[in-house]
């Protein structure tokens, strides 16, 4: 998705609009963070440091995480959800 946005395939209001909840969601999920780690761990390639594996998502999510005043702890209170599906 961070791909689709950073090369607008995706306009950028419209995936805030209708994905940011689950892209911050997805981001600060335990099990992908350590995917991530992972894959990047083992990413051998000439771009690893300057595009790692993932880093348009990563972005994608930590903007969205920032636009929201939120980090990964808020996500899961209940006002966190009632304020996000408000401003959409």
């Amino acid at each position: 998705m961070g791909y689709f946005v950073t090369e607008n395939l995706i306009g950028a209001k419209m995936a805030y609009e209708h994905l940011s909840y689950d892209i911050e969601k997805a981001w600060c999920n335990t099990t992908v963070q350590e995917t991530i780690q992972k894959e990047r761990a083992t990413d051998k390639s000439k771009t690893a440091r300057s595009d790692p594996m993932y880093g348009n998502f990563e972005r994608l999510a930590k903007e969205y995480l920032e636009t929201d005043g939120q980090s990964c702890k808020d996500l899961d209170s209940d006002a966190a959800k009632v304020q996000k599906k408000k401003s959409q």
